[in-house]
């Protein structure tokens, strides 16, 4: 477990890590300029710079920044220009962790595993999906994306009990948030702040929570296409259209709906609990219900072209709207390894907040 300076005993960064032993940390010096395309296969390796804007890696065009083909390596403090993937990890239990990553041509991160974490980066100006993530038990927490086409996609391999929480996305041009993959399941949305111009979360497979997200002049502010999930507590703003959900037995509560377009909270499915929500402002429809047994009680709505238009046949029974508390337990406590994960998630955000 040696701690290895660079510059130092090794003429370039890579030769430096493919001499390092698992349990080793390489440590950057301040001001050094690197012109690399670095490859990490070593297990258990940790690679540290100082503060960010004191270090600046570029790679030719094109290029991948740096590539962890590993287990459990630890890579903060680095800053990577003008690549084509900036970082790109392939392999499980990794950490990227104030990086600050610019103008890439295709992705900023691309991760391909499980259990990794991306912790207080600085991404801006990508020409598609600022970070991709294809596998389990991800998270992604206190980041910041600004000018990007997507800020995080879910990719071809199904997305599962990712954390998505504590992110500032802003001027991002399509969608923020998309799950798209068939068999992707078990995924939360966390206190994010998303200003952006196309959707802020679509979500079209598994069950998803999201609860506490601050949403700007989208779109469409929250679009899920999944059965079973539950909504609840977010802000939306000056979105075209505030909620939409085409699915079934999925709660939507206590959420606020402010100022828009066309309509502040669309259902469309069956067995769905719309409760304790405000909607205002909205020129077309406040709340729009289409399908049957859905309950709608407590909203208070106000401002709106129309408040409630119900579509339906049959008694609106609803499916009983739980506390997410209650839902998450009943939702996920069968699944160990999402209960780890939540467990570390519980764990670095009250290391944060002190």
């Amino acid at each position: 477990m040696a701690i290895i300076q660079y510059p130092g005993l090794y003429p370039t960064l890579q030769e430096t890590i493919d001499n390092a032993q698992p349990g080793d940390t390489i440590l950057i010096a301040p001001n050094t300029s690197l012109s690399e395309n670095l490859v990490i296969t070593t297990n258990n390796l940790t690679v540290e710079g100082p503060v960010s804007s004191n270090i600046n890696s570029t790679a030719t065009p094109g290029g991948i920044g740096l590539v962890i083909h590993a287990d459990n390596v630890t890579v903060r403090g680095l800053a990577f220009y003008n690549y084509f993937i900036a970082v790109s990890i392939i392999g499980n239990h990794n950490a990227i962790e104030d990086l600050f990553i610019v103008n890439s041509d295709r992705n900023h991160v691309s991760i391909l595993g499980d259990y990794n974490s991306m912790m207080d980066c600085k991404l801006n100006i990508c020409q598609n999906a600022a970070v991709t993530v294809a596998g389990r038990y991800n998270v992604f927490m206190y980041n910041s994306i600004t000018n990007c086409t997507h800020a995080i996609i879910g990719t071809y391999i199904p997305t599962i009990g990712c954390i998505f929480a504590y992110n500032v996305t802003r001027d991002c041009t399509a969608a923020n948030y998309v799950i798209y993959t068939d068999g992707s399941d078990k995924n939360i949305f966390f206190k994010n702040v998303m200003d952006v111009s196309g959707y802020g979360i679509l979500g079209s497979f598994g069950r998803f929570v999201v609860c506490s997200n601050m949403i700007n002049h989208c779109s469409t502010g929250i679009c899920l296409q999944s059965d079973c999930s539950n909504i609840s507590a977010n802000s939306l703003v000056d979105c075209t259209n505030g909620i939409e959900c085409s699915a079934n037995s999925t709660c939507v509560t206590g959420n606020s709906v402010q100022s828009g377009i066309y309509t502040g909270i669309t259902i469309n499915g069956n067995n769905n609990t719309v409760t304790d929500n405000v909607v205002y402002d909205y020129q077309n429809i406040g709340i729009l219900l289409n399908g049957v047994c859905n309950k709608e009680e407590c909203n208070k709505l106000c401002g709106n072209g129309t408040d409630l238009i119900v579509n339906e046949v049959g008694a609106s029974t609803g499916c009983g709207c739980r506390a997410l508390t209650d839902f998450l337990q009943d939702t996920f406590d069968t699944d160990e390894s999402f209960l780890d994960m939540l467990d570390i998630f519980k764990r670095r955000d009250s290391g944060k907040k002190k």
